[in-house]
């Protein structure tokens, strides 16, 4: 018995999730896009993780 099979495959590109950066925060300043900081060429998209004060989007928050 003969067979055969034909399989499609699909490259995605890689996403760019931008380079690290400073950013120096005050603990009486107003709130700072974190998106807007990095570096490269970073795509829209994605979610802040880990512990951190980054409350809704991509904002930082003081006081959280």
């Amino acid at each position: 018995m003969n067979a055969t099979a034909t399989i499609t495959v699909t490259e995605n590109a890689a996403t760019d999730a931008g380079t690290n950066s400073t950013l120096d925060l005050c603990s009486n300043g107003a709130s700072s896009s974190l998106f807007a900081q990095l570096g490269g060429t970073p795509q829209a998209g994605g979610a802040w993780s880990g512990p951190s004060a980054v409350a809704g989007g991509n904002y930082y928050h003081r006081g959280r």
